[in-house]
């Protein structure tokens, strides 16, 4: 297999960011869709039997196998059965503990592309048909996928020097948990606040018991936990020497029936009233010119 080089690279993320700001229905009725267009404008692989990459069957494959810590900008993240779960420990205005806690689910099956390459167990990527209140189903959108269990602790010191730093930005609302979750380095802090399992449960307890958390006899300020389960794998997208070889004619024939793929193998999805955009819903999107996707990409 001949991994796709760093210019056809860049398109992949490209052509997601460019649907993103300007195509807010999203392409097709599958999370699997916009995947398929952005290979496509890429000239990679979409599917290959020789070369076991295919979507039939469960594992989907999209390339060629790499560990999380050998995943690029522009690799596939392929999910199955996949969790994570939060738990945020905060001091409330009376005194006392709050707890924020969500739960974030990608599957049973479910794919997305890496944007940012993992690091410290976490990493951006960008996908589409996940159910987020008044967010059209199928628009592309950005979300941190934690790929491992950890747990954060920052002493009342520590949380005083991180407020306001790239770490913990400014505005960051203390009651809103997706906030939380996004827009703090979790893994910035990791490197130099991260506690053990038992630590953590240690200060949790303590919580509970109206105690102040402590972990090696220091005073907590946050607590943070995240679980991970489920299966996740990265994909590195492979050229396609037919693809790089066609003529511009050949190119729309490829693309339209690419397109007429998609179409045919599109789930049936809910009510077309589900957003504004008619949802997954397959009639609805059926002769929907959003499936035959434009983009030019940057120079």
């Amino acid at each position: 297999m001949t991994d796709i080089d760093s210019a056809k690279r860049r398109l992949l993320t490209q052509f997601g960011v460019d649907q993103m700001n300007n195509n807010p229905a999203g392409i097709g009725n599958e999370c699997t869709h916009w995947v398929y267009a952005a290979l496509f404008e890429a000239r990679a692989l979409d599917h290959d039997r020789a070369l076991h990459i295919a979507q039939g069957a469960v594992p989907y494959t999209w390339g060629k196998h790499v560990p999380p810590a050998s995943a690029q900008r522009g690799d596939i993240a392929q999910f199955h059965s996949f969790q994570n779960r939060f738990f945020i420990y905060l001091p409330d205005s009376a005194g006392g503990w709050r707890v924020q806690t969500a739960t974030k689910t990608r599957g049973p099956n479910h794919t997305g592309m890496v944007f940012t390459a993992p690091r410290a167990g976490a990493y951006y990527q960008l996908e589409s048909h996940i159910h987020q209140s008044g967010v059209p189903l199928m628009k592309i959108r950005g979300a941190t996928i934690f790929y491992e269990s950890f747990a954060v602790g920052l002493s009342t010191s520590d949380f005083q020097s991180v407020q306001g730093s790239q770490a913990w930005p400014k505005g960051i609302a203390p009651s809103d948990t997706d906030d939380l979750i996004e827009r703090v380095d979790w893994t910035g802090l990791r490197a130099d606040h991260e506690i053990t399992n038992g630590q953590a449960e240690h200060a949790v307890a303590q919580i509970r018991h109206n105690k102040t958390p402590t972990v090696d006899g220091t005073d907590q300020a946050v607590i943070f936990r995240v679980q991970s389960a489920g299966h996740l794998r990265f994909y590195c997208p492979q050229a396609s020497a037919a693809r790089l070889a066609m003529t511009p004619d050949q190119l729309q024939k490829e693309k339209a029936d690419l397109i007429h793929r998609l179409i045919v193998g599109g789930r049936k999805g809910h009510s077309a009233s589900e957003d504004q955009y008619g949802g997954d819903n397959k009639k609805q999107r059926l002769h929907d010119h959003r499936f035959d996707w434009s983009f030019t990409p940057a120079p």
